[in-house]
């Protein structure tokens, strides 16, 4: 049997395989040995989550973790990860282990916290908070837009801007628009000519 010998490095995928011996399928001393060595909980309620590997070969299916799991390593380090499953059969069709893949998403669980942090900050603005696309169309409408304007974030979301916008102010906000539209189609030819210099 092999387990898991490491943390995963960040960015990495790790594949660890397990095998299974008749005699510890036999004894069950498999799912012992297996859910000893793989310390995985969620991350909100701090609940051991079932063993993907027990799984994959209990069910003979391909499988997943659910969202925010943290896999605990022997030092007591945390590292979010998503993970699949799936089972290792004979040439008879008999299960004999599964793998594992273990990915490192710390990098993407903290871009998620911040976007929630920024969805919150916005949310609970005493400001008026707006987004529209290039095409001038209402993405998204805090609180405060509600009370300020009278629409609801259901009624003004997918509406034009313009059903905020003073009639003698259409065409300033159209320009506003164009100009915009102009500066990302000058943006995206630049990176479609300058791959290496994308940001730039």
């Amino acid at each position: 049997m092999q387990l898991l010998p490491r943390m995963p490095r960040p960015g990495l995928p790790l594949l660890t395989t397990l095998h299974i011996s008749d005699s510890m399928e036999t004894r069950g001393g498999c799912g012992s040995a297996v859910t000893g060595h793989l310390n995985i909980v969620n991350e909100d309620t701090r609940r051991p989550v079932e063993n993907p590997a027990l799984r994959a070969m209990k069910e003979g299916i391909i499988l997943g973790l659910a969202n925010h799991t943290i896999l605990i390593g022997k030092d007591e380090s945390e590292l979010p990860i998503d993970d699949s499953g799936a089972p290792i059969k004979d040439a008879e069709g008999r299960i004999v282990g599964s793998v594992l893949i273990f990915r490192d998403i710390t990098e993407r669980r903290l871009i998620e916290k911040e976007r929630a942090l920024l969805a919150d900050i916005v949310e609970s603005s005493e400001d008026a908070i707006i987004s529209k696309s290039l095409d001038g169309v209402i993405e998204s409408w805090n609180a405060a837009a509600e009370r300020l304007f009278g629409y609801s974030g259901d009624e003004a979301v997918g509406r034009p801007i313009k059903i905020i916008i003073p009639p003698d102010r259409i065409q300033e906000e159209q320009l506003i628009l164009q100009r915009l539209r102009q500066a990302n189609e000058l943006i995206i030819s630049k990176r479609f000519d300058n791959p290496g210099t994308a940001d730039a």
